[in-house]
């Protein structure tokens, strides 16, 4: 409860709304068993209660292309400085390094998919990953060094720099990745579970009072057949009239939403319909409390 006052307080549950439109919208295009919360979040949903999500997530992907791109580059680097080899304990570890990314990709791929379907998440998995891959490059450095010491390798002073920037820039996206990107994916989520949850509870509460809402709607759209009106428009007058019997949302607040989304996704003469259905039944509802105590009885009982 402490977290849905959160979330009212904030006025994030205006953008949950707008989600549970799109999703509305979406079920009505796909229906079942194509139609899928977990799809929609995934593909749109997250960005939607929070601009920048996407990008954050996909800064994982950037920083590993720069963690590849090194290891490309440090081959390079190796068989310029030893033409005959080619096979030494250096390029070995780049190898394994190639390995390491692969997993910790695969890793990532699970670590979101379970985020995008709502499920428990652990990243621990991605941070040993990632763990992995900088112990992969010191040992790498250490190799390059004793080999230096011994003699098995000679590089000139232009050498050692190129050396040291290659390993700056793998070491600097793996630090980043490891400190501050999954960090801050995992905060993101943690701060808009209650909203995803109002928008998850509202599609899923439509849908199986579908015939309950839509028969209080039938009693004040006179001369309006539901199949008939426009898929945001009804979608919008279901949200609200599923929020009106079961949330504890004042009926006010509840219009007040529905007229702004409706403002911003379908026309002025709609607002107006939506307003004139959704007043009527409000005031149907708070003259006869005993139907909305029921509403919200069945309401806890899914």
């Amino acid at each position: 409860m402490s977290s849905d006052k959160s979330a009212k307080n904030t006025g994030t549950r205006h953008k949950a709304r707008e989600c549970a439109l799109h999703m509305l919208f979406a079920y009505d295009l796909v229906r079942p068993p194509k139609y899928s919360l977990s799809d929609y979040w995934g593909e749109l949903g997250l960005e939607e209660l929070h601009k920048g999500m996407t990008a954050l997530i996909w800064n994982f992907t950037d920083e590993t292309a720069k963690i590849e791109r090194a290891v490309s580059e440090f081959r390079s680097f190796f068989k310029r400085l030893e033409p005959l080899e080619k096979t030494t304990s250096r390029t070995d570890k780049l190898k394994n390094i190639t390995n390491l990314i692969e997993h910790l990709n695969r890793d990532y791929r699970a670590f979101v998919g379970a985020i995008e379907r709502n499920a428990p998440f652990d990243d621990q998995e991605v941070r040993r990953g990632v763990r992995s891959i900088r112990n992969a490059f010191e040992s790498l450095k250490n190799d390059f060094e004793a080999a230096l010491a011994t003699k098995r390798l000679k590089a000139v002073r232009e050498d050692l720099i190129e050396f040291e920037d290659l390993l700056r820039q793998a070491m600097t996206s793996v630090d980043k990745i490891d400190g501050s990107i999954l960090a801050e994916i995992e905060k993101t989520v943690e701060t808009t579970a209650s909203s995803r949850a109002f928008s998850d509870r509202i599609v899923t509460g439509t849908l199986n009072e579908l015939k309950t809402i839509d028969d209080r709607i039938r009693t004040r759209a006179e001369h309006w057949r539901i199949e008939r009106m426009a898929v945001v428009d009804r979608n919008v007058l279901r949200m609200a009239v599923y929020e009106f019997l079961f949330e504890d949302t004042p009926g006010t607040v509840v219009i007040n939403e529905a007229l702004e989304i409706a403002r911003r996704f379908s026309t002025f003469e709609a607002t107006q319909f939506i307003n004139g259905i959704l007043d009527a039944i409000r005031h149907d509802l708070e003259g006869g409390t005993d139907q909305k105590e029921t509403g919200r009885s069945q309401a806890s009982s899914l």
